[in-house]
């Protein structure tokens, strides 16, 4: 790799070996290297890059000609994007591309989280959320613990508030935004693909790689149905079939492990 990198100080160290094994979901390392473009020793096994070497280099070679990013910078995104969550694709790779679209799309996937808009302003309520945490906090009052250490505890569901409760009607209202949210996202991500005409075979190359990573490492119960579903995604589109990849893309929400 040409040393197109700048060496990292001592106050560089010191950030991110303080916070290497910082668990917190919203901390990365990598996006504090790559914004440097610093190069960190022994990145790969410091930072855990889940894709092996040659589909790192592959996928970040492949980026960086089609963005403005070092080889090293690529790699660190590359690094970040792990296969096992789908939503690395969004705030790593459409992120580089489109940042309004990525932000809306994880806002959507929040949305969808959240069992829809309806749902969502339920869930995400005071009256909710108190009334939850009464609910827990009385189950744990009554917990059970075992000689080994282990709790035991059981939710009243038949005394709770009404809030916490959905009615048929409004289980229905509920499993119909999730679909059109589904649609929604799907459609985004195929838009995203036929818009950004210089990413595409970045992207048939990344879907494929992460769809080889699925089938032999995810702990998922259906691995192989997720595994073919990415890799239809990659299929149509190198076919530029785009409203099969609308498609295709709709299930974008299930494929993490």
């Amino acid at each position: 790799m040409t040393k197109n990198y700048q060496k990292m100080s001592k106050h560089d160290y010191w950030v991110i070996n303080k916070n290497l094994n910082n668990d917190h979901f919203d901390y990365h390392p990598e996006k504090y290297l790559m914004k440097r473009n610093l190069y960190l020793p022994n990145w790969r096994k410091k930072l855990y890059c889940s894709f092996n070497k040659r589909d790192t280099n592959r996928l970040a070679r492949a980026l960086s000609r089609i963005s403005s990013l070092t080889l090293l910078q690529a790699k660190y995104v590359i690094c970040a994007s792990k296969w096992w969550e789908h939503t690395y694709f969004v705030t790593n790779i459409i992120n580089l591309f489109d940042p309004g679209l990525a932000k809306k799309i994880v806002k959507d996937l929040d949305i969808l989280d959240d069992g829809g808009p309806t749902n969502a302003a339920r869930v995400n309520s005071p009256e909710y959320r108190k009334a939850l945490s009464l609910k827990f906090s009385s189950a744990m009052r009554k917990k059970i613990v075992h000689p080994n250490g282990s709790i035991t505890i059981e939710l009243d569901t038949e005394n709770e508030p009404d809030i916490l409760k959905s009615t048929p009607e409004e289980k229905e209202v509920f499993d119909k935004e999730v679909r059109e949210y589904k649609a929604l996202i799907g459609q985004e991500l195929a838009d995203f693909c036929r818009k950004h005409k210089e990413c595409q075979s970045f992207l048939i190359l990344y879907l494929r790689i992460w769809s080889h990573n699925y089938i032999h490492y995810s702990y998922h119960a259906d691995y192989r149905v997720v595994s073919r579903e990415i890799m239809k995604a990659a299929d149509d589109l190198k076919a530029k079939d785009f409203q099969a990849l609308a498609k295709d893309f709709e299930k974008f929400y299930g494929w993490w492990d």
